[in-house]
């Protein structure tokens, strides 16, 4: 998407007070006509296409789909910059993937550094039951809430 050759055209139209710019592209067999400005000295847009030419207003495709900007806001500080401000941390395309994987799924810890053994010395508290002398340990797990579908068990 973001090598696409777009065919500029001088036709000119007003989006939300702005001069916006025509550029018309073709995606597989479909026909898209990007409304951009450079008036607000920024990239960006609803999609990826376009955004390398100014900020994208409005995206046609085929005269039968239309999305159009019905409104901006100039936020001075947005706070993004302390939000990522030193999490940011680079990785591996494979390594990637696994963490998106991963990202999909939510981990419970029952156990933690429990140990179990045969052994009189072994007791239950307020949270681990153990039996036969702690060869066998309990404990009672609440589990968040789970949307529908959205579950994985694994051993």
């Amino acid at each position: 998407m973001g090598k696409q050759n777009f065919e500029f055209t001088n036709e000119t139209k007003k989006i939300l007070g702005y001069t916006c710019k025509k550029a018309v592209t073709k995606v597989n067999s479909n026909t898209i006509e990007i409304w951009y400005t450079n008036d607000l000295k920024i990239q960006g847009g609803p999609s990826v296409l376009g955004q390398n030419l100014g900020f994208v207003l409005e995206v046609e495709r085929n005269k039968n789909s239309l999305v159009t900007a019905s409104s901006i806001k100039k936020i001075k500080n947005s706070g993004i910059g302390n939000i990522i401000k030193g999490t940011v941390q680079s990785t591996d395309q494979l390594s990637y993937k696994d963490l998106l994987w991963k990202s999909r799924f939510t981990t419970l810890n029952v156990f933690e550094n429990e140990t179990i053994n045969f052994s009189d010395a072994s007791k239950s508290d307020d949270q681990i039951k153990r039996y036969a002398n702690g060869t066998i340990i309990l404990k009672k797990v609440k589990f968040p809430a789970i949307s529908q579908g959205k579950i994985f068990l694994q051993n």
